[in-house]
C-alpha cells in the first residue's frame, strides 16, 4: 500500500497542467481533533490562499472525503475526484480534487474590501 499514491497520481496528474501547473498545493493540512473548531484550519487555508493570490497563481487541495464544503468557503471548486486506480482498488475514498483559480490583483483588493 505504500505505493498507492505513486500509482494513482498519473491518473489525476492532468488536473495540474496548463495554467494550473504553477500553484500553491495545500497538501497535508490538518488540525489535531483536540484543537478543531477554533478556526485554526481556516487560518491555514487562508494563509495558502493569500500566498497564491500574492503570486497570482491558483491554489489546489485534495480534500478529505466529505470536507469539500469547508474549502468551498475559500473559493475552491471541485474539478475531479481522487478515488481512482489503486486508491479505489484498496477501498480508500479519496476526496475532491479542488482548485481556487488565480485571481487578479484587482479582484483580490475587491474581495478584501467586501465588494465582490
Amino acid at each position: 500500500k505504500t505505493h498507492i499514491l505513486d500509482e494513482t497520481f498519473p491518473l489525476i496528474a492532468h488536473y495540474w497542467c496548463g495554467h494550473r501547473s504553477q500553484n500553491w498545493c495545500l497538501q497535508l493540512l490538518a488540525v489535531h481533533p483536540d484543537f478543531q473548531g477554533h478556526g485554526l484550519g481556516a487560518e491555514l487555508v487562508q494563509w495558502g490562499v493569500d500566498a497564491a493570490d500574492e503570486e497570482s497563481i491558483c491554489a489546489s487541495v485534495v480534500s478529505a472525503e466529505e470536507k469539500e464544503g469547508f474549502y468551498n468557503r475559500f473559493g475552491f471548486a471541485e474539478v475531479g475526484r481522487a478515488n481512482v486506480g489503486s486508491l479505489k482498488d484498496n477501498g480508500i475514498n479519496g476526496g475532491a480534487i479542488m482548485f481556487r483559480e488565480r485571481r487578479s490583483p484587482e479582484t483580490n483588493a475587491q474581495d478584501k474590501r467586501g465588494e465582490v
